[in-house]
């Protein structure tokens, strides 16, 4: 995940990191349905903040296939694509994932009180995804779930 923003140049607390870190921890888990696997922080780069995260103890399947925690984070790309067109979110979401719809909302929320724009990328960078702070705004705004 890399951060970046007005906000970012004075530093990020650490109270703040934890928070993101936990809204994304529980909008993935609910996305893959698992509730015991959370992404680690693995590491964290100066300058925009680009914070590395890994599955504790991956498996096989995590690294040569897609396991259901790969797939969580596919979803969650897919979350991030629709930009702040609210219509698109649910319909991605479905009825099946309304849960972890409500908590991708309190992520984004959580960006946006630290002003900052983000964007997602894969371990190879191949697949990126991001919003910047007007979009989630607007989704926090917009999305009435």
């Amino acid at each position: 995940m890399h951060l970046k923003g007005k906000s970012i140049e004075n530093g990020l607390a650490i109270y703040n990191l934890n928070d993101l870190n936990k809204k994304l921890n529980e909008t993935e888990n609910l996305l893959t349905k698992n509730n015991s696997d959370n992404l680690m922080i693995k590491s964290i780069s100066e300058g925009s903040y680009k914070i590395q995260f890994a599955f504790k103890n991956p498996s096989d399947e995590d690294v040569k296939r897609i396991s259901p925690r790969k797939k969580g984070l596919l979803k969650l790309f897919r979350f991030i694509e629709c930009g702040d067109d609210v219509e698109k979110l649910k319909n991605e979401a479905g009825c099946e994932n309304i849960e972890a719809l409500k908590k991708y909302k309190e992520f984004i929320g959580e960006i946006v009180k630290n002003e900052v724009d983000f964007m997602l990328d894969t371990e190879k960078g191949n697949l990126k995804a991001g919003l910047n702070l007007q979009q989630c705004k607007n989704i926090c705004k917009n999305l009435n779930i």
